[in-house]
């Protein structure tokens, strides 16, 4: 059984056995700054990244207990997609069309983002547009996915295509596979280097990244300020 600490595995994922990893040194006495993030997977890095684009004069500081990249942002499958919450009719039922359709405009703007931030910055993460394809195996499932495709189209979702079997067999070669919902704009890339290249990103805007460096303690003082305790 792997080992665990505080619930995180230690092992590393098939994705940081394929990079560099060149961890900060720790944060060591006291430090003072406009903004201090608890987290260096993605959601820290990102934050700082536009912190500091927002604000560039302001001292930013990341606080990471392994390294960046180590937790789930090291450890997903590299999906850059639309797929968001519960089964589109669930989310349509539960938060109403418009809402349904503005997740789905969202997502498809982080996807235009993650590419305008990999081109910016030149960061090699084997970003690459293949599409996405929802694919159904029984009639069943076949059924209620073309239901969920047709109200896709109906709410407003263009970028989707309704492959039948011939047509997925030309993408993806399976006798199992009966039909598809097919996303052109979906990207693959390789999560470990996007964001251990968005950590040399916001490095050279100015941000300090400190890793194994764990917290334990946020005190909020009278003044609204926050003191952020590490061992």
């Amino acid at each position: 059984m792997e080992k665990e600490e505080r619930g995180i595995i230690e092992r590393p994922s098939f994705w940081l056995t394929q990079v560099d990893i060149l961890p900060n040194p720790p944060l060591e006495g006291e430090i003072s700054v406009d903004f201090a993030i608890l987290g260096g997977g993605f959601t820290g890095i990102a934050t700082s990244y536009f912190l500091k684009k927002l604000e560039p004069s302001s001292s930013v500081a990341v606080l990471e207990q392994k390294y960046v990249g180590y937790g789930a942002s090291g450890r997903n499958a590299g999906f850059c997609m639309t797929l968001f919450g519960l089964d589109l009719s669930l989310t349509v039922l539960r938060y109403g069309k418009e809402n349904a359709l503005a997740g789905y405009k969202y997502t498809s703007y982080g996807i235009d983002l993650v590419k305008r931030l990999v081109e910016e910055h030149k960061i090699d993460c084997d970003f690459e547009y293949n599409g996405f394809i929802r694919v159904a195996t029984s009639k069943l499932y076949e059924r209620k996915l073309k239901k969920e495709f047709d109200l896709a189209l109906k709410i407003g979702i263009q970028d989707a295509t309704w492959l039948d079997k011939s047509k997925l067999e030309e993408k993806v070669s399976s006798p199992v596979m009966l039909g598809g919902w097919y996303e052109r704009h979906c990207a693959l890339l390789n999560p470990a280097k996007l964001v251990l290249g968005m950590k040399k990103v916001v490095e050279g805007m100015g941000v300090k990244v400190y890793e194994n460096t764990p917290f334990y303690e946020v005190e909020r003082r009278n003044d609204k300020k926050f003191v952020i305790k590490t061992p």
